[in-house]
């Protein structure tokens, strides 16, 4: 196996991450890249200190390349035939990330394996599909892995999803060459994920804006692409409007310039995708529930989607 960590300024999450899963993995033999994304002096300095451990590789990138671009960077150094991804705020124990190659053995279809994230602190779900192995319609960022094969075929990240939607476009690329998203609830990943606000928490809502319309129009119907990005149109601007603060009327243009660029890339996915996509039980949810469902379970009208920070 490859682990693959993505570090973007959280010194106190990276020590953590490094101690307790990167290092002694590479000490059993695993190939690990923790990819740094531009990280100012404090992460630069802690890195230091792991310059000269077998098996591991660490890259400096010139700036801040996203998410996309930055895991595609660990991604390509792989020579493994599984890759296995984890944020640096992230934590999972080396006795359950050993148990990955026989959970892809005992699903050949798998391409991609959607850990089960749980915050944590407070132990929270972040990802909660029921207590069984289930297709899923994406992985949870924080922590999955990926077939080597998969990345190679399906071309990795689209690295014009900066931030937000970048894991369902590629679980929707993945389906197109016959590879499913697999949930598997005992592979356990901790995230310590925070809350954002200000200017980067408008910023990540026009990014999932966009992105996610994108997607929509690559892989689906354009009438079911149309339908879908405006339930989420929808939902965004119920949120954007309940924060004074945020200007929520951007977000139909960010959604119109992501339909645009989804258009002239179409990969359509095949019926039996398509069919899994529109079914309203396919989760994480991307449109594919009616706002009067929404509204009758929640008995208000429906709030953002909290995405994973």
């Amino acid at each position: 196996m490859h682990l693959v960590i993505l570090s973007h300024n959280r010194p106190e999450c990276l020590r953590r991450l490094l101690q307790d899963v990167a290092v002694p993995m590479a000490q059993r033999g695993m190939q690990v890249t923790l990819v740094d994304n531009a990280s100012g002096r404090d992460v630069r300095t802690l890195l230091r200190a792991f310059n000269d451990i077998p098996n591991l590789e660490i890259l400096f990138l010139g700036e801040n390349a996203g998410v996309a671009k930055g895991r595609n960077a660990g991604f390509r150094r792989s020579t493994r035939e599984i890759v296995v991804y984890l944020d640096d705020d992230s934590l999972i124990d080396p006795e359950v990330l050993e148990h990955v190659p026989r959970r892809f053995d005992a699903m050949p279809d798998a391409g991609i394996l959607a850990f089960r994230v749980v915050h944590g602190e407070s132990g929270e779900a972040q990802n909660e599909h029921g207590p069984a192995c289930t297709m899923v319609g994406n992985f949870h960022g924080a922590g999955h892995a990926i077939r080597k094969e998969v990345l190679d075929q399906a071309g990795y990240l689209d690295e014009t999803c900066f931030f937000g939607a970048e894991e369902v476009e590629l679980s929707m690329h993945a389906l197109v060459g016959g590879g499913t998203t697999v949930y598997v609830p005992d592979l356990l990943v901790r995230h310590f994920s925070v809350h954002r606000s200000g200017t980067d928490r408008v910023r990540r809502r026009v990014h999932w804006a966009r992105n996610y319309a994108m997607v929509l129009f690559r892989y689906l119907p354009p009438g079911v692409a149309v339908l879908f990005t405006a339930r989420l149109l929808a939902s965004y601007l119920w949120w954007g409007f309940k924060d004074l603060k945020f200007p929520a009327i951007v977000l139909p243009f960010a959604g119109a310039h992501g339909a645009l660029r989804g258009i002239r890339t179409r990969n359509p996915l095949p019926p039996e995708g398509v069919a899994f996509y529109r079914n309203p039980a396919t989760r994480p949810e991307i449109g594919n529930v009616s706002l009067i469902s929404k509204l009758l379970r929640h008995g208000a009208a429906p709030a953002y989607p909290e995405h994973r920070d």
